[in-house]
């Protein structure tokens, strides 16, 4: 049975969410008893509320599970994580097709006559930023949301009319995420098989020169090196604004990200002059994630491979960046770095390591064809990623205003 029954009047002036839903509380039957898991009926738990869409959870249970430990949930009713230690950082709204259990850590709260169901769910998003606010502790140390407070919050919902256009739009939104989402992973795919492709004939082709980055490099310009050591490269020496140092947590899908970058001043960047990145050159992380890499491109020219890093400058006219970069991420490199890194806590890489990593090196020619022809998906999903951004924002943006009612929808395009 619901905690309360839809219509019964919160106390305090004005109307709350407690005036407009019902709540049930779930739980979890006993784990050693084999019959009441393993059925076809969902028991959703905080795990599973990674979507705001469930089509699966972990865990089933069977009609006796329920009926010994848990609670049904009907399909209008939208799921809200109130204890566990993701609620430090995070919200979870779940809704699900089909009626389901839950556990105790989820509630599951259901619309009265005046809601839609869809229009709640958005409503607990939109507010997810306020909730967190009430948010605290329980005695053992595990996140709680303070219920009663909770229950109080103020709700005045506009007509169903309106709520119906609302989920609408947002409806419209999700579907199109969903499908930008889609786009994206279609061309990360592509990806992958084009640098199989080209990687792999490369290798196999006859008479293909296979050669260790060692050999390349040495005595023809280029050079393998260790980033400074942090004897060279201390705490205090970050400033605010000044010269960027490249990092291993710096290294995100190819690029330098700039997000949360250490810098330095130009005098001390002058001292560390042999670590000064070119456009051309390739930075790998040497630590912990070793499939991070990245090409030096004309905006980081002049910045430092710093510390947890190495640097490599290939010789111009028989290795780009960009093919070592491909070889390095394929997984002709990836097995080549698991297979020799170094450390028995955190990986490591090393310049002897990274120097014996073996590279099928086509003429220049077919280096350029090849990322020519990657780089123009890459194009198309960088623009897709635009989109996506976009929109979530557009998404954010339309769920604050539409449902704490600062925008309403017009009559006429409602009705």
């Amino acid at each position: 049975m619901p905690e309360r029954p839809y219509g019964q009047k919160a106390r305090g002036s004005g109307r709350v969410l407690d005036d407009y839903v019902t709540w049930q509380s779930g739980g979890t039957p006993s784990k050693a008893n084999q019959r009441y898991w393993a059925g076809n009926i969902p028991w959703v738990t905080p795990k599973d509320m990674k979507w705001f869409d469930l089509r699966t959870t972990t865990d089933y249970l069977t009609p006796a599970g329920v009926a010994a430990g848990s609670k049904m949930a009907p399909q209008s009713a939208t799921y809200i994580v109130v204890r566990g230690m993701i609620l430090a950082h995070t919200f979870p709204v779940s809704q699900m097709s089909t009626p389901a259990a839950f556990n105790q850590d989820v509630k599951a709260v259901a619309p009265g006559p005046e809601l839609i169901s869809r229009y709640l769910a958005y409503w607990f998003k939109a507010h997810a930023g306020d909730f967190l606010r009430l948010v605290g502790e329980s005695t053992h140390g595990t996140k709680k949301l303070d219920l009663p407070d909770l229950r109080m919050f103020p709700m005045d919902p506009p007509s169903l009319t309106e709520q119906a256009r609302i989920v609408e739009i947002l409806n419209s939104l999700d579907a199109q995420i969903g499908s930008t989402k889609q786009i994206i992973e279609k061309y990360r795919l592509q990806r992958i098989g084009l640098a199989d492709h080209f990687v792999m004939n490369a290798a196999n082709r006859k008479g293909a020169g296979i050669l260790s980055l060692g050999e390349i490099v040495n005595g023809r310009g280029g050079f393998i090196q260790t980033g400074p050591f942090g004897s060279q490269l201390h705490s205090f020496d970050y400033v605010d604004d000044g010269v960027p140092v490249v990092m291993p947590q710096d290294l995100a899908d190819g690029h330098v990200n700039l997000d949360s970058i250490a810098r330095v001043s130009e005098s001390k960047a002058r001292s560390l002059g042999r670590h000064r990145m070119l456009p051309g050159d390739v930075v790998f992380a040497r630590r912990g994630d070793l499939e991070r890499c990245a090409e030096i491109t004309a905006r980081e020219q002049g910045w430092l491979c710093g510390t947890g890093c190495l640097l490599v400058r290939t010789p111009r006219g028989v290795l780009s960046a960009a093919w070592l970069t491909l070889v390095y991420g394929h997984d002709l490199g990836r097995r080549h770095v698991r297979a020799n890194a170094v450390g028995s806590t955190m990986a490591n890489l090393n310049t002897s390591i990274l120097g014996s990593l073996q590279l099928p090196v086509p003429p220049m020619a077919d280096q350029e064809a090849a990322i020519s022809t990657i780089s123009a998906v890459d194009h198309e999903a960088a623009a897709e990623r635009k989109r996506l951004a976009k929109l979530h924002a557009l998404k954010s943006a339309l769920m604050t205003d539409l449902l704490a009612g600062r925008v309403r929808v017009p009559e006429e395009v409602v009705a």
